[in-house]
Parts: C-alpha cells; sequence; structure tokens
C-alpha cells in the first residue's frame, strides 16, 4: 500500500471512530466497506476483460494504474 493510500485509510479510520458505539456499529461498518471494495474490483475485472480499461504494468509506472479505454468503434458511457 502506498503512502498516500495509507494517510487517506487513517483520515477514514479517525472519521468513524467517532460514530461507531458498538462491536456491531463496527461489523456493519467492515461489511459495507469490504462490499464497495469488492463491488469495484469486480467492475474493473469485468471492464479490463472487455477491453473498455488497460491494466498498466509495474514496468511501466511506479504504482499499478489503470488506464480506460473504450472498445474499437464502441461510445464509453463511464466516467
Amino acid at each position: 500500500m502506498d503512502v498516500e493510500l495509507r494517510e487517506r485509510a487513517e483520515e477514514l479510520a479517525t472519521q468513524m471512530a467517532g460514530q461507531i458505539r458498538t462491536q456491531q456499529d463496527l461489523s456493519a461498518m467492515m461489511r459495507m466497506m469490504m462490499n464497495s471494495v469488492m463491488e469495484r474490483v469486480l467492475d474493473v475485472e469485468l471492464d479490463v476483460h472487455l477491453g473498455r480499461r488497460k491494466l498498466a504494468t509495474l514496468a511501466d509506472t511506479a504504482s499499478p494504474v489503470m488506464e480506460t479505454q473504450a472498445p474499437e468503434g464502441a461510445a464509453s458511457n463511464r466516467d
């Protein structure tokens, strides 16, 4: 995990800590975050599979990034 992402995670944890009161609150928050992350991971995987995105290799950049690219002859409606 890079430094910027780690700092953002720490900020989010600090904000959430003030709102979590019980073990159930913590469990619900963790489930929500896991679901959100998994949805995004699966969306990216599908986009890569369908050719709407191309994964940049580690040799190309210091950190893995995704380049959005519409398939030839198709208009992309994703942001």
